[in-house]
């Protein structure tokens, strides 16, 4: 039996990711030392729905990879990126203040 295309498109990504050095985890597993680049895959962002892999380097989130089908633009995840954008900032301001912003 055949993979949908998104677990097709999925078990690329891991691979790819892998060849290049990262560590993929789940999100029910996570450990951000477990290597120094770690992509997380589904991961919940509060509110936006989930980025698809979020990336950390050194144990702090460093970018997000949103898998798309061959045929949509590079726009197709943008709304994503302005959301991962807000929980990276959420998440500074509660390491530097002990806050947590809701």
């Amino acid at each position: 039996m055949s993979q949908a295309p998104e677990q097709t498109a999925r078990t690329e990504i891991d691979r790819l990711l892998q060849v290049a050095g990262w560590t993929v985890q789940d999100v029910s597993a996570v450990n951000l030392h477990a290597a120094r680049g770690v992509a997380i895959r589904e991961f919940p962002l509060a509110g936006h729905g989930f980025a698809d892999y979020l990336l950390h380097v050194d144990g702090r989130a460093a970018g997000v990879i949103e898998a798309r089908g061959k045929l949509q633009g590079l726009g197709a995840g943008a709304g994503h990126g302005a959301a991962v954008r807000h929980e990276h900032a959420a998440a500074a301001r509660h390491r530097q203040t002990g806050l947590r912003a809701h």
